[in-house]
């Protein structure tokens, strides 16, 4: 049986053992896993101007730090301002077979992400988005 592909997105830090736990219950660990940092943090004036440096060292160092709670084969990506772009992007890269949030998205990210047809669960808050 081959590896299940998780997209973990990667809204909010969560702490490293929930991280690790969700991803250990996942057929048994035997994962591959794609984290996905919005650059959410970024003003309109920011993105307007380009000046969006900050925002994405911010969703880099977020990305990085999560990746590193996960013991299996791992790969990052700081995505765009918008939640489901940045999910939308990662997904023609990374053939995830489900969905998982780390943090707290948004009713209309949440809604959204239910628009690609894979399960999605959340962590820090637990259960099905």
């Amino acid at each position: 049986m081959s590896p299940r592909n998780v997209l973990l997105v990667a809204l909010d830090p969560v702490p490293e053992d929930e991280v690790r736990k969700a991803i250990a219950e996942r057929d048994g660990g035997d994962v591959n896993v794609h984290v996905v940092a919005p650059a959410t943090h970024m003003g309109t004036f920011q993105w307007l101007t380009g000046e969006e440096d900050e925002a994405r060292a911010e969703a880099a160092e977020l990305a990085d730090r999560t990746a590193k709670a996960v013991e299996a084969e791992v790969e990052t990506e700081v995505g765009e301002r918008d939640p489901l772009l940045a999910v939308e992007d990662a997904l023609a890269l990374f053939p995830a077979d489900e969905i998982l949030v780390a943090g707290t998205a948004d009713e209309k990210t949440e809604a959204g992400l239910r628009r690609f047809g894979l399960p999605v669960s959340r962590l820090g808050g637990g259960g099905e988005v």
